[in-house]
């Protein structure tokens, strides 16, 4: 699951959620945060939609229910995202140390 903040790649089969104009513009921008998370339950199974922002406005665009700015987003049923693990997670290791024995 997806959470707020997190950077995501829209797939190509994100297309049919598009309209064409909001299509043209993520086509060459895949590239977005996700700026809230819609869950449903629907008879074919749980249906999770994203709003995806893109950070600026594009015809086609869409406010996402005050999610975002005006025109700036699309909402994307989330099984046509990928996580952008390394934009969007913190990974802490644990340093490499030596015992003397």
């Amino acid at each position: 699951m997806f959470q707020l903040g997190d950077t995501i790649y829209v797939e190509d089969s994100a297309q049919p959620d598009c309209t064409l104009e909001a299509w043209k513009f993520i086509d060459g921008h895949r590239t977005g945060t996700i700026a809230k998370v819609l869950e449903a339950e629907l008879p074919t199974g749980k249906n999770i939609q994203c709003a995806v922002d893109f950070g600026a406005e594009f015809s086609g665009g869409h406010y996402c229910n005050g999610a975002v700015k005006e025109r700036s987003a699309q909402w994307i049923t989330s099984q046509h995202l990928s996580l952008c693990f390394e934009a969007s997670r913190e990974v802490q290791t644990v340093p490499n140390i030596e015992f003397n024995t």
